[in-house]
């Protein structure tokens, strides 16, 4: 037919973890984090291994690291025989990871997230928006001396070493799509959300529980030129254009406008 719609050829999906990895670690990948960091500092040994190996370790069955170190390691030779080995001893893994700079593995999850992007292209967006989730979470640690240490303990005597996770995920495909850590007595999440706008896509709507609710943090993703829907809550405190007097709590939608500047004022729709 001729007024039938031309379809494009789809690229055929990964069908294997091998394949997979291919398709995200890809040479232009590994081109950037090569230039990244200084010289003097990178690691003697080829990045290649060493990155395939670290993230390889967060998919292996083991009950220490390194058992997992070891299975990675195996699955690693397997898949790239022609490659450097990379190490024999997770002991000295373990070393030559700690000279890792970090300029370089910022680099790596910049240019994973652009991979993303040229993968999944259009499924990103859902009616025009790339929807993303907000939220936060802590997380207890082993009772190491150092993580007591560096850590302390929580808040609560007595009471485990842990952090605070604060994560940001595509809401249909589940797709981490980064995150920030801390303290898990001194952490905050709407800080931790305001530090990750920069590594926003564009057309991004953030998605988010009360938890987020402020006037400053609210500014800020306007000034950034970022969507977001917060569920409110009945302790926050709204100023509106005109007085509007509320005997009770209701129900409804709020919506922000910017008037002069980029100051956010109230409107409450539907209350």
């Amino acid at each position: 037919m001729k007024n039938a719609p031309k379809h494009c050829r789809r690229r055929p999906s990964a069908e294997s973890l091998p394949q997979a990895i291919r398709e995200s670690l890809t040479p232009e990948v590994f081109k950037q984090v090569r230039k990244a960091g200084n010289r003097r500092k990178r690691p003697r040994r080829d990045i290649h291994p060493l990155i395939y190996v670290l993230l390889l370790t967060t998919w292996c069955c083991g009950d220490s690291l390194p058992e997992k170190f070891e299975a990675a390691r195996g699955f690693y030779v397997a898949c790239c025989p022609k490659r450097r080995r990379p190490g024999k001893s997770f002991s000295g893994f373990e070393k030559i990871l700690a000279k890792l700079p970090m300029p370089v593995l910022r680099v790596l999850a910049s240019a994973l997230r652009g991979r993303i992007e040229t993968l999944f292209g259009q499924r990103l967006f859902c009616h025009g928006w790339i929807p993303l989730g907000c939220d936060g979470t802590r997380q207890e640690c082993p009772r190491s001396e150092q993580l007591e240490r560096r850590l302390g303990s929580g808040g609560k005597e007595g009471a485990a070493p842990s952090i605070w996770n604060t994560s940001i995920v595509h809401l249909t495909l589940g797709i981490p799509w980064c995150w920030r850590l801390g303290r898990g007595s001194k952490s905050s999440e709407r800080s931790h959300l305001v530090a990750m706008i920069p590594r926003l896509p564009k057309l991004a709507l953030i998605v988010a529980d009360a938890g987020y609710v402020g006037y400053d943090m609210m500014r800020t993703l306007i000034e950034s030129n970022v969507r977001f829907l917060i569920r409110m809550s009945s302790t926050a405190t709204f100023y509106t254009e005109q007085d509007t007097r509320l005997t009770r709590f209701r129900e409804g939608i709020v919506a922000t406008k910017s008037t002069c500047g980029c100051l956010p004022t109230w409107r409450i729709v539907g209350a």
